[in-house]
Order: structure tokens, then C-alpha cells, then sequence
């Protein structure tokens, strides 16, 4: 119905439940710390993922399935993932199952780094890189997306499309906005999209998970970045 992002099953693990840590009702009851928490996959990861110091961290994953040597990283600083990959033309995305697939033009107008609640349930993860396009610049170019309406972290309303078939996440529009806020992970090469000072913007801090970490440099806000008036709500830079 809403396609949130809830537990996993593994063929590999097949005693095993993995759930997805923002499906809690309260995330901040589990433990965040360095005896629990663990970072995979860091060879695939986005830019503008930080990984913290002092926490376990793998270039894949920490138990290979093909056998070969694990490779562990244990960073003495928090390090910033600052990778750019050069293309032209749309940028071209979709669903897992590859059902829904979608283009859009140029570069985004903003991208917004978000740590609500609603996001969190909306893709499993603490925080979501949202990018927005005008309507005219975003297009559909196969199958047709489910809609789910609910109200976003400020209040209003968003609707949020996803694949029914294999329930991927894929963009929202809302009240608020007039653009389209394509999830940065549905993409097929994310890394196409500048993430920076001039370009990025952090909201709702105030939500975001014992695990969830703010780039420096980057204008952050407690909630959102313009209140429900229409007036601009004060930031920091950290």
C-alpha cells in the first residue's frame, strides 16, 4: 500500500530476520554504538555518505559470499565520501525489477538532504538525498508508479510514488513544492549530482538517527528549511 521498507530475508541467512532499523517505532531505543553498528559497502556508497571514525567499515561486505579476504577499515577520522562520476545527457533511473523507469534533464535544482521520519520509513535508511526537478524537466519513459499520500515531516501533504511490483522508492510531490523529489538511490549513476555548499541544503536534524551524521560545509536546519509562513527558518553551517 505505501511501500515502506520494512524487514529482509537472505538465502544465505535463512534463520535470520534483518530488519529495517527506521521501520521501529522509536529507532533511538536500539544501540547506535561501536560493538553493534557496522558500515558495508563502501565501495558502492553514494557521495556524501560519512563514515564515522573508530566503527567497523568494509569495502563490500563483511562476510563475502564468494570467499574471498575481508577487507576492513577502521578510520582514526570521519571521512567524507567525495566522488563525482562525468556523463551527459538525462539522468536515467527506475525500480529494482526495472517496471518503472524515468529521465530527467540538466541538473537538479536543489538537493535536499533529509533526515525526517518520514523518509526514514519511506526508504529504510536514515537519510535520504532528495533531488528536486522542475515538472517540465522530469518525464516517465516506462510503466506507472503506485501512489501513497501521507504527511511529510512538516506537516503537509506529499505523495510519494514507488514501484508495486518490487516496492523501490522513486520520487515524491507534495503541497509545499512545486517540483518533483526524486529519491538520489533510484538513479542509475548517482554520483552524476554535485552535492556540495552551492547546491545542498540538510533538514530536520531535530529527527534523524543516534547514527545519522551532518557534512560540514553544508547549510543544516533543525526542521525544515522554510517554516509553514513562508518565512526562512535559521540554519548552521557546522
Amino acid at each position: 500500500d505505501c511501500g515502506s521498507h520494512l524487514f529482509l530475508t537472505f538465502q544465505r541467512w535463512d534463520d535470520t530476520m534483518n530488519v529495517f532499523t527506521t521501520s521501529f517505532d522509536d529507532p533511538r531505543e536500539l544501540r547506535f554504538d561501536h560493538e553493534m553498528l557496522r558500515y558495508l559497502f563502501l565501495d558502492a556508497a553514494q557521495s556524501g555518505t560519512i563514515t564515522p571514525k573508530g566503527f567497523q567499515a568494509y569495502g563490500g561486505h563483511c562476510e563475502p559470499a564468494d570467499g574471498s579476504p575481508v577487507v576492513e577499515h577502521v578510520f582514526d577520522s570521519h571521512t567524507l565520501k567525495d566522488v563525482t562520476e562525468d556523463g551527459s545527457g538525462p539522468h536515467a533511473g527506475g525500480c529494482l525489477c526495472g517496471a518503472v523507469r524515468y529521465e530527467a534533464d540538466d541538473q537538479p535544482e536543489a538537493v535536499v538532504i533529509c533526515h525526517c521520519r518520514s523518509c526514514q520509513k519511506s526508504l529504510g535508511s536514515g537519510v535520504n538525498f532528495e533531488l528536486l526537478w522542475a515538472p517540465g524537466r522530469f518525464r516517465v519513459t516506462k510503466g506507472a508508479p503506485e501512489v501513497h499520500r501521507h504527511a511529510g515531516g512538516s506537516g503537509k501533504m506529499l505523495d510519494k510514488r514507488f514501484c508495486g511490483e518490487c516496492g523501490s522508492a522513486l520520487w515524491l510531490t507534495g503541497e509545499r513544492f512545486e517540483e518533483v523529489g526524486v529519491f538520489r538511490g533510484s538513479l542509475d549513476h548517482p554520483n552524476r549530482i554535485e552535492v556540495s555548499p552551492a547546491t545542498a541544503i540538510q533538514i530536520f536534524l531535530r529527527e534523524a538517527l543516534p547514527s545519522g551524521m551532518v557534512i560540514a560545509g553544508i547549510e543544516a536546519f533543525a526542521e525544515h528549511r522554510r517554516a509553514p509562513d513562508g518565512s526562512i527558518n535559521p540554519g548552521h553551517v557546522y
